[in-house]
């Protein structure tokens, strides 16, 4: 379900517009450019880290959920087609901070849980 957004209050940045990390706070809005894989995914790089979300079935009618494990951040995207061969993804920085497992652990209780 796509977060509400209050569109008074809403920061917009364009396709080429850097942008920082703690500027990234929910209802945020930036574009991005998307292209087509050999496969009829969309690759869209998603504004936190610069790492490829990867987009696949109807991506130009529905709104996405994207989530990137590296900063533990999510967005709704929304693929625009632009009538040219191309597409932009708008992404929505959502209320979100999910809690994201992201290295093994050596720890005791880790241990216990693989042995089972």
């Amino acid at each position: 379900m796509p977060f509400p957004h209050n569109d008074d209050q809403v920061v917009n940045y364009r396709v080429t517009d850097a942008v920082d990390l703690n500027r990234l706070v929910p209802g945020a809005r930036a574009y991005r450019y998307a292209s087509v894989t050999s496969v009829g995914q969309l690759d869209v790089i998603v504004l936190c880290c610069g790492r490829i979300s990867r987009l696949s079935g109807d991506f130009v009618h529905a709104v996405h959920l994207a989530l990137c494990t590296n900063c533990a951040l999510t967005y709704d995207v929304r693929v625009i087609d632009e009538n040219d061969g191309g597409f932009v993804a708008q992404f929505i920085v959502r209320d979100e901070r999910p809690v994201v497992a992201r290295r093994r652990s050596d720890h005791w209780l880790a241990r216990q849980y693989q042995s089972c």
